[in-house]
């Protein structure tokens, strides 16, 4: 949702003029503000499903001891110190991994949408036929010729050659 709203924005300030000239800036504006409020409703959902995942995670050993331990009794066995040592120890052992999966999670989600652009972008032709000419038989590696000027009129540039060879 972000990326919608930064390339509706980016779209907007691109073409400011032309939207100032039409009078399309209510139009415009109202259509980022949907997008960001959009954005804010599911950042709001995020942080809510942050927040109960955090807090679950905080209480879940807890409760989890407390529920082995009552399971233990209640099936008739003897509670002595060896055997709450031993499984106080597992349960202190598997706490703080249990703790880092949620942010394990989120990692891997940003990673694969990351991954995606990525692929996205590799995917990509990477030589417009139709704007390079590839010659086997050439000397130069790459060759740029073009009148460039800066300043001058177009008249005054003169042609220049880069060669760059292999």
């Amino acid at each position: 949702r972000q990326d919608r709203r930064v390339s509706s924005t980016t779209e907007l300030i691109n073409n400011i003029k032309m939207i100032k000239l039409y009078a399309w800036v209510d139009i415009f504006k109202n259509l980022v503000f949907q997008k960001r409020t959009a954005e804010l409703d599911l950042q709001f959902k995020r942080m809510n499903v942050l927040m109960l995942t955090m807090a679950s995670l905080t209480f879940a050993p807890l409760f989890l001891q407390t529920a082995s331990f009552s399971l233990f009794i209640g099936l008739g066995h003897s509670l002595n110190l060896a055997v709450a040592y031993t499984v106080l120890t597992v349960f202190q052992q598997i706490q703080s991994p249990i703790r880092w999966l949620p942010m394990f999670i989120g990692q891997l989600i940003e990673f694969t949408v990351a991954m995606e652009r990525i692929q996205n972008f590799l995917r990509c032709p990477e030589i417009n036929e139709t704007m390079v000419h590839i010659d086997p038989n050439r000397i130069e590696a790459v060759s740029i010729q073009g009148y460039y000027h800066w300043g001058l009129e177009v008249e005054k540039a003169k042609q220049s050659k880069l060669a760059l060879k292999r």
